[in-house]
């Protein structure tokens, strides 16, 4: 009887050994997908940063010609039209004032993320991707 147990046994735990290994590599999956949609997020702020960037001389200027045109003593229409714009500029600095922060907050957050999901696949897979090494690799 125990010789029909052994092979029963081995076949349990091979299959619970398969069951696991398809556990893992599914949540590997899901953290690399994680990863990469996470990558791409930061890939969006920083296009978003550096456009924000490039704008801001360019508000800044049209607000200076904003300010020299109220100076030249417009009609009252005109005045009123330039006021609104003026306004509107200023308004729009502000925004993009707090969008600059909270894309700074961002960026350090899913920083933080990516690393922790690095930290996961290394986990499960003993290989660092970062520096390109695993466990068993013969790299130190």
């Amino acid at each position: 009887m125990t010789g029909a147990s052994d092979p029963d046994a081995a076949t349990a735990r091979w299959l619970r050994q398969r069951a696991l290994d398809e556990i893992k590599f599914s949540i590997l999956g899901y953290v690399i997908t994680l990863r990469d949609n996470a990558d791409k997020r930061k890939e969006l702020l920083q296009q978003e940063s550096v456009f924000l960037h490039d704008y801001a001389p360019q508000l800044q200027a049209s607000l200076h010609r904003e300010i020299d045109l109220l100076g030249q003593r417009p009609v009252p229409k005109e005045f009123e039209q330039l006021l609104r714009l003026l306004r509107g500029t200023e308004q729009l600095r502000g925004v993009m004032e707090q969008r600059r922060s909270e894309m700074e907050t961002e960026t350090a957050r899913l920083g933080a993320y990516i690393s922790d999901l690095y930290t996961a696949a290394y986990l499960i897979t003993g290989y660092d991707a970062r520096n390109d090494t695993g466990v068993g690799s013969g790299s130190a």
